[in-house]
């Protein structure tokens, strides 16, 4: 299994030298980051997550975990690298009235892929695919909103909820709600600084 990840020149790629570059080499894990063009927006940019994903899987042809450039490896993730046989792909489903309230039972989830986990294999693939074409055909349109609705809709692959712990997001007050535990990867939101710019 081998972390991925990348940027844009400027802000981003700050952000990535001070969190994700220094934690993933503290841990001394396999990793490739990449630096790519800044396509015009944050929506475009993000969008740009599946085609990245498609090309590491040509290019390395192993089980890939991508983390944004924001991320930071807090405690080395055991769990990325035991995942179950059967999972084919991994990330969390933020409870918000949890999060946001600390209550627990919300109907509402949302798809996280800020800690991505996904499984070489055929099936997983052409699942990022259909993503890349969606995304293509509706760039206004949050990339991860629609890779979970794919997921839900597909019968081919298999998901696992990942715990909330390895994709603990840091939020406005600048904590990190109890619920969550001792976080193995945390999220620093830089896109609330630098998405409208």
């Amino acid at each position: 299994m081998i972390i991925v990840s990348f940027y844009t020149p400027g802000a981003y790629e700050k952000v990535m030298n001070s969190h994700l570059r220094p934690s993933v080499e503290k841990w001394e894990l396999k990793y490739h980051i990449e630096e790519v063009p800044d396509l015009g927006n944050w929506f475009l940019n993000t969008s740009y997550k599946g085609k990245f994903m498609l090309k590491c899987f040509e290019k390395f042809k192993e089980d890939i975990c991508f983390i944004d450039s924001d991320g930071i490896i807090e405690k080395y993730p055991e769990l990325l690298f035991n995942m179950p046989e059967n999972c084919d792909i991994s990330a969390h489903m933020l409870d918000w009235q949890l999060y946001w309230k600390g209550n627990a039972g919300s109907d509402h989830r949302e798809f996280l892929s800020g800690t991505l986990f996904m499984r070489y294999n055929p099936e997983v693939i052409e699942l990022v695919k259909d993503w890349i074409e969606q995304c293509d055909n509706a760039p206004g349109t949050i990339e991860q909103k629609i890779l979970g609705s794919l997921i839900k809709e597909s019968t081919a692959v298999n998901f696992t909820d990942l715990p909330a712990s390895y994709c603990a997001i840091i939020n406005h007050s600048g904590t990190i709600p109890e619920y969550i535990g001792e976080p193995v990867i945390t999220h620093h939101q830089a896109s609330r600084q630098f998405k409208h710019k």
